[in-house]
């Protein structure tokens, strides 16, 4: 039997994944884990409770149900192949931070892109797997975030986001002309704008994992940019309100917000790249939510739809994202072919991070295709 324990970061990211020992002790099972990503999870101070969970469907939606200890010893005793549970942690609020001995790792460092000039349009800044941390951003931030694979995503287009910008300047410069267009297209995206006080604000309260604070923020942010007229930053604000409610598993409100972050970078021009962001964190709330087939075809379609800009980066990405769901859905083979895809064009493009990921999950699919083929 093999017993998977899996933790999901509140600051976002992608999951945590831990192989242990089958056992019927709950405390046993939990502390194996914990010695795992012991320079990972919140100082013990911080941590008030401890708990398994178990994915249920609840009104056609997955549901991760928290387990007491009778209950895990039956699943234990009933499962004869594979168990996968979910650490969850209780901290208290406001006290939550790393251990300071710990090595920072690639999830929890923040990027070299904070606290720059608001005003250099290389400048991009990541997401959440994601969770979701994947667009550029007008804004500067003095707030720490993780870097996930969602993160860098854009970080590797510097180049092709700073020609992004200038066509952007230069369409807004010739649609003020004297001599308009009489059938213009989308309304070209603004230049960047000042720093959103509020919008800062909620990045601080959601990179510390407040996240109904930062829902309150990213709202407040969004109204203000809504009556100001600033289209593209409203965007930005709803699609990490977005983000937020999935968080926070309101997945209505995350589909909502998101959706309509799209709508408004697909009236924009040059914004193929955000729009992609939308797409990916709409994937993200699909596959949060145990629809893996919808998942899946969006992620291909966002593939698809990076190969038409020509960005590979986007595509190795998206590579990585397809193989991994193909390990939750225990796709073995599926999934070792897009992740040597990952792995292939990250070494063509000199980029680490993607590599590593992608290597790490094509050594878990490696790993459970053997077991499995044991049996």
């Amino acid at each position: 039997m093999t017993l998977t324990i899996s933790y999901e970061p509140p600051e976002g990211g992608r999951p945590w994944y831990a192989d242990v020992e089958p056992s019927e002790s709950y405390e046993g099972v939990i502390n194996a884990a914990c010695a795992l990503w012991k320079n990972r999870l919140p100082s013990d101070e911080c941590i008030i409770g401890r708990y398994l969970a178990r994915q249920i469907k609840r009104h056609g939606e997955i549901e991760w149900a928290r387990i007491s200890e009778a209950r895990f010893i039956q699943l234990v005793r009933d499962s004869p192949e594979e168990l996968e549970l979910r650490l969850e942690l209780d901290t208290q609020i406001g006290r939550r931070h790393y251990r300071e001995t710990s090595t920072p790792s690639s999830l929890e460092m923040p990027p070299p892109i904070l606290n720059v000039d608001s005003n250099n349009p290389s400048h991009t800044w990541p997401d959440g797997p994601t969770s979701a941390m994947e667009v550029d951003t007008n804004n500067k931030s003095s707030a720490p975030m993780p870097l996930t694979p969602m993160s860098l995503i854009d970080t590797q287009n510097q180049r092709e986001q700073t020609d992004t910008r200038m066509n952007r300047a230069i369409t807004h410069v010739s649609d003020s002309s004297p001599n308009p267009d009489p059938n213009p297209g989308p309304t070209p995206a603004p230049s960047p704008t000042a720093r959103n006080p509020t919008y800062e604000a909620g990045l601080t309260a959601f990179f510390a994992g407040r996240f109904d604070e930062a829902r309150i923020r990213f709202q407040l942010a969004a109204d203000e940019c809504r009556d100001t007229g600033d289209a593209y930053q409203e965007a930005e604000c709803l699609l990490r309100l977005g983000m937020t409610c999935r968080h926070l598993k309101d997945y209505p409100n995350a589909v909502s917000h998101l959706s309509s972050a799209r709508r408004i970078y697909d009236s924009l021009r040059n914004c193929q790249r955000e729009l992609l962001s939308c797409e990916r964190s709409l994937a993200r709330v699909s596959e949060d939510q145990g629809k893996y087939e919808e998942a899946l075809l969006a992620y291909q379609e966002i593939r698809s739809n990076a190969r038409a800009i020509a960005s590979q980066t986007e595509e190795a990405w998206c590579d990585y994202f397809i193989g991994r769901l193909h390990n939750r859905r225990r796709e073995y083979e599926d999934a070792r072919r897009h992740l040597s895809s990952a792995i292939t064009t990250s070494k063509a493009l000199n980029n680490q991070e993607i590599e590593a990921y992608a290597t790490e999950e094509s050594g878990h699919s490696a790993e459970r295709q053997q077991h499995r083929d044991r049996l």
